[in-house]
């Protein structure tokens, strides 16, 4: 019985195993159909996202080709119908274009032909430090779903559009542009914006209250522009701002009290304004700021106690802290103070304790009890203070710090009257500037007067040897050679006398012209003049014993001359008369040929014929009817 009831049993349990199998064989089938066709999808996209594809990679390259050359070659990979492999371009999963991100890529052009439009999936647009100029447009507002929008370091101008329709936004920066106008209230708008920097323009106008309305704001950077009024104290509102800097503006009125209610501000910087009146003890309250910086401004009062500290308060010590006559305690320490104490800290008389250790201050210390007996530990860890205090090192100056009222008197006394003194000795040095160039002046009319002087009593030192201002001076005496002046004639030339001073008379020697004019008269007398000149002749008449080398010397130089008149001079000379008489010698016995009263001027290339002259016994016998021309040659 047992058997026969096994075998069914056993049957059911084949059938069942059989059926499993069956039902995971279609299981499996189904399951790779349907990743086929999942994997088919994605290989093929659809035409609808094809189009979109290409219809962004065409608004893409039609701005690129707006811009510039050389930021065409820039964007070189941008070319085909897929642009999410294109450089700075990212896609979503859907491959629509969600990332356009071209910083510091050297760009120039303007965004006028971006066609933003085109782009529903764009989050992220980044175009900072690059050259785009002109104006934002106003459609891109269209970018619904932008998130991240960074147009900084660039050359926009114009005002801010309104941004209504970006209510996705979270952060903003135009930073470092030439925008003008007022900051949009339409941001107002964007409720998730978290970080707003349109600082470093030239925006006007105030700002706005509604800017409070901004919950999700850390960050507000609106320095260096033209902003004017008051803070809001809407700002207040804005509870999770960290930074809030509004410095280098022209805001004023009092710092609202209202930013005490910031507990997460941890950088505060409203210097370089025109804001007055008290600080408030609530910014005291702010238990995690870290940089409080309040310089350049009109703020009076005193510095609050929850403020005095162990902060990080930045500048220097405003010297209207000094008209606290009545402030017993002073504390600025751990800060970032720097520069000299206040001079008008040595006013206030009931000061009693201080501490200005662990800054930047240096100089001396205010002519105040408080400071001279404070001890190390309040004067500690800064730059270079010095002073009367026995923790400190005398300051290396002139004067004496010293809080003697007596001393101090006979110090004003001094400078009573060191100011005069200096300022007669200036006065003197303006005097003696004026006067000196005159005095030059004057010495040097004196200097020419007696130049002139003593060249009137020594004519030949005035010349300097120079022919032509002799021959100027001949020219002048003799009246252009009148013939007045003309006292004899002869075979080369007429002399003149020449009277330049009552004293001083000289015979001058004209020479005769050629008829074709192959000399200038004045050339050859200013020359003549000049070789004369040159030359101190001795005029002694006593004999001189010559050995054969000082022969041979007073030969060779006669050669010498007579070589130089026939081959060196143009026209030749042909001096006609050489004898021991018309032979000078200088004071070194050197030989000089003068006289040249019998000289012909030779027309060269052609024959030249005169009558005898000459002295009997130095002319060469049987020659004297030759032609020169041969004569010169014997």
């Amino acid at each position: 019985m047992m058997s026969m009831l096994e075998k069914p049993l056993s049957n059911c349990i084949v059938l069942f195993r059989v059926l499993f199998t069956t039902v995971n064989i279609i299981i499996l089938v189904l399951a790779s159909s349907s990743q086929l066709a999942i994997s088919s999808s994605l290989a093929a996209p659809s035409p609808s996202m094809a189009t979109m594809m290409r219809q962004e990679a065409e608004a893409l390259l039609e701005w690129k080709a707006s811009l510039d050359n050389q930021s065409q070659f820039l964007l070189s990979s941008w070319n085909g119908n897929i642009p999410c492999n294109w450089v700075g371009i990212a896609c979503n999963k859907f491959s629509s274009i969600s990332h356009i991100n071209l910083p510091a890529f050297g760009l120039k052009g303007t965004l006028h032909n971006f066609s933003f439009s085109s782009f529903p999936s764009l989050t992220i647009l980044n175009l900072s430090n690059n050259l785009f100029f002109d104006t934002i447009p106003s459609h891109l507002a269209n970018l619904s779903k932008l998130i991240h929008l960074d147009l900084s370091a660039n050359q926009l101008s114009g005002k801010i559009p309104s941004i209504c329709q970006l209510t996705s936004l979270r952060s903003l920066s135009l930073r470092r542009n030439i925008l003008t106008g007022t900051i949009p209230t339409s941001i107002r708008n964007s409720s998730n914006l978290a970080k707003l920097n349109v600082s470093d323009n030239k925006l006007s106008g105030s700002i706005f209250p509604e800017i409070g309305m901004l919950g999700s704001l850390t960050m507000l950077s609106l320095f260096v522009n033209n902003l004017s009024g008051v803070i809001p104290p809407q700002l207040g509102r804005s509870t999770q701002l960290q930074k809030l800097d509004l410095s280098f503006n022209n805001l004023f009125g009092q710092i609202p009290k209202e930013l005490g209610s910031l507990t997460s501000l941890f950088h505060l910087d409203l210097g370089d304004n025109k804001l007055s009146g008290s600080i408030p003890r609530e910014i005291g309250m702010l238990s995690k700021l870290q940089y409080l910086i309040l310089s350049s401004n009109n703020l009076t009062g005193v510095i609050p106690q929850q403020i005095q500290g162990e902060n990080f308060l930045i500048g220097n010590i405003p010297p209207q802290l000094g008209e606290l006559r009545n402030l017993e305690t002073l504390n600025l320490s751990h800060n970032e103070l720097f520069g000299l104490i206040p001079s008008t800290f040595g006013e206030m008389s009931s000061l009693i304790t201080i501490d200005i250790s662990y800054n930047r201050l240096e100089g001396p210390l205010p002519n105040n009890k408080a400071f001279y007996e404070s001890p190390f530990g309040a004067l500690r860890n800064n730059k270079g203070l010095c002073g009367n205090s026995s923790s400190l090192k005398a300051c290396p100056s002139l004067i004496n710090w010293s809080n003697n009222p007596g001393e101090k008197k006979r110090n004003k006394v001094v400078i009573i009257f060191i100011v005069p003194i200096l300022g007669t000795m200036f006065l003197s040095l303006i005097v003696f500037g004026i006067l000196y160039p005159l005095l030059k002046r004057s010495r040097l009319r004196n200097n020419l007067n007696n130049q002139r002087e003593a060249q009137n009593s020594n004519i030949f030192a005035v010349w300097s040897y120079d022919g032509k201002m002799v021959y100027e001076s001949f020219i002048e005496a003799t009246e252009e050679f009148d013939c007045k002046h003309c006292v004899g004639v002869g075979g080369c030339g007429s002399v003149y006398k020449a009277k330049l001073q009552a004293d001083l008379v000289f015979a001058v020697k004209k020479l005769h012209s050629v008829h074709d004019g192959g000399i200038d008269n004045a050339k050859a007398l200013e020359n003549e003049v000049r070789a004369l000149l040159k030359e101190k002749l001795s005029n002694k008449e006593e004999a001189v014993n010559f050995d054969w080398i000082g022969r041979e010397n007073v030969v060779r130089g006669v050669a010498n001359a007579l070589s130089y008149m026939h081959h060196d001079c143009s026209p030749p000379i042909v001096h006609r008369d050489i004898s021991s008489k018309n032979i000078l010698l200088d004071l070194e016995y050197e030989a000089h040929i003068s006289d040249f009263d019998t000289a012909r001027l030779l027309k060269p290339d052609s024959s030249n014929w005169t009558l005898f002259a000459g002295t009997f016994g130095y002319t060469a016998p049987g020659n004297s009817s030759l032609p020169i021309s041969m004569l010169i040659s014997k």
